[in-house]
């Protein structure tokens, strides 16, 4: 297209056109061309690297910033720490939390701030240097003592103390090595952790700005959707009746295919197949406009004919188990009541006892439910990359497979109500722990949170099945933690009555769990 407009122009020029020449400008303009395509991608790629490059930088820098104010530290000390003590072993972000922490005592314990400055330490001074002359101050006692006071006033763990104090040559090392590197670079941390805080917020406003439009546009399209969704709901509906009804008419077809064999084979029982497939037809043709609640007549439906039976009602539910009254006992009485709304609201979901779900908790946030770590998320459920809810960080203890105790910093979810909560813990337990829905012991319930979709765990600790199971048994006891109940010494009534309620239960059991699949 190129060459005929030059050849053209030339042409009106008056000039002449060789073939040679023009051959060869084709190919420098075609070749040209293609550079400058490749350049485009190329340039498009590097800015596309370089907003993700800004983005993850604004991150960290605005994670940095408020690390920095709540240890009231300098960004290019806290820095200059964390590099050094993960260097020597530390967890990342712990000495961050350690310094942290320490702030938080001088500004709130007036017997710590007291004791650290009768040690001669200005506690008014950038708390990186406070951090740095306390932990010298306790490498120089005795180690049982200076662990004791590095757990008191810095919550370190005895592991931690001993780490620092054994590789505190190489740790200062690497602290100076740090900071020389900020130096020779030229970057004041502190401006750019400011600059990075601005940066996310100024992405949170269009966050929220776009989340307000798309809420907008969602309510307007409500109304309109819910139409579409009722048409190809009913259509849905009457598509599942004809398919049951079309199966169990296949079903009585075969099994009068099968008789008619039978009677040309000289088999007795095949005249008797083919009545009953007869009367397997008749029933189903008599079923009223295909409706999913027709019961036969009295005394039509045999027991024996196959499908028929989903031609009737699913029976109800069973009673949810949460609706029974809580026992008075002195560990129930510990519990909040926010703890036991989200108990029950789990427990309605999950179909087991509202104890099965306190005994669980208490085993995650202590007796009192106190120790939960983000509003309301009494089950202590960590805020994965799908989360977008509130989150709250902290630094927690796990368990690795050979049973050794570890620590690392995670963020957990938090909720507007414990009902929310509650459903939340359920819906995790009914997509990942399914083995755990329905238990009938407490045992049973904390295995089946071991035994997770793909080998998932929900917790590490080697002994939660026993810890919950006895958490059961403190908040309820007459609660069973096994399948078995013992039968000597006592009352016939009362072992009557322990084995009629059991044969209600798996009654119950058996006729939701018919009732499921009928549906």
């Amino acid at each position: 297209m190129a060459s005929e407009v030059i050849r053209e122009y030339l042409f009106k020029l008056g000039y002449s056109v060789d073939k040679t020449t023009e051959k060869k400008t084709n190919e420098s303009m075609f070749s040209a061309t293609l550079k400058a395509n490749v350049l485009a991608k190329a340039l498009e790629k590097v800015a596309t690297a370089a907003v993700v490059m800004v983005k993850q930088f604004g991150a960290q820098m605005d994670a940095l910033y408020h690390a920095s104010r709540r240890a009231d530290s300098s960004a290019n000390n806290l820095q200059a720490l964390e590099y050094a003590a993960e260097r020597v072993g530390l967890q990342g972000g712990r000495l961050t939390d350690i310094l942290g922490g320490l702030n938080d005592a001088l500004q709130l314990d007036p017997g710590k701030k007291g004791m650290i400055e009768a040690m001669g330490i200005d506690t008014a001074q950038d708390k990186a240097a406070v951090l740095v002359q306390l932990m010298e101050k306790l490498f120089s006692m005795n180690d049982t003592i200076g662990a004791k006071f590095a757990g008191d006033l810095l919550g370190m763990s005895q592991q931690e103390y001993l780490q620092l104090k054994r590789n505190r040559a190489e740790f200062y090392k690497a602290v100076e090595d740090k900071q020389r590197a900020q130096k020779d670079s030229g970057v004041d941390m502190d401006k750019a952790a400011e600059a990075g805080h601005r940066y996310a917020n100024a992405l949170r406003n269009i966050t929220d700005r776009l989340a307000a439009l798309r809420d907008m546009l969602s309510i307007q399209l409500v109304g309109p959707f819910e139409s579409v969704t009722k048409v190809i709901e009913t259509s849905l509906e009457r598509m599942t009746r004809i398919f049951g009804r079309w199966a169990q008419t296949s079903a009585a077809f075969g099994k009068g295919w099968q008789g008619l064999k039978d009677l040309m084979t000289g088999d007795k029982g095949g005249l008797k197949a083919m009545k009953e497939a007869v009367e397997d037809l008749q029933i189903v043709m008599r079923a009223k406009e295909l409706a999913p609640d027709y019961k036969a007549p009295e005394g039509e439906a045999r027991k024996t004919a196959p499908g028929l039976s989903q031609l009737q009602p699913a029976p109800p539910k069973p009673a949810v188990a949460s609706a029974a009254p809580l026992p008075a006992t002195k560990a129930m009485q510990m519990i909040p009541q926010e703890g036991v709304a989200f108990a029950k609201a789990a427990a309605d979901r999950l179909q087991v006892p509202v104890e099965f779900i306190l005994a669980q908790l208490r085993n995650e946030v202590g007796p009192k439910l106190d120790k939960a770590i983000g509003r309301f998320n009494f089950g202590n459920i960590k805020a994965g990359k799908g989360w977008k809810g509130d989150t709250e960080e902290k630094t927690v203890h796990e368990y690795d497979k050979a049973g050794n105790k570890f620590f690392m910093k995670s963020a957990f979810r938090s909720y507007k109500t414990p009902e929310e909560g509650g459903k939340d813990f359920a819906d995790l337990i009914t997509r990942l722990y399914p083995k755990a829905i329905g238990a009938k012991t407490p045992e049973d319930f904390a295995k089946g949170l071991q035994m997770g979709v793909g080998g998932r765990q929900y917790a590490t600790d080697p002994k939660y099945a026993e810890k919950v199971a006895a958490n059961a048994k403190a908040l309820n006891p007459t609660i069973q933690n096994t399948n078995t109940f013992n039968i000597q010494g006592t009352d016939p009534k009362a072992v009557a009555a322990n084995v009629a309620g059991m044969q209600d239960r798996v009654n119950a059991d058996a006729v939701r769990y018919m009732g499921g699949v009928m549906r």
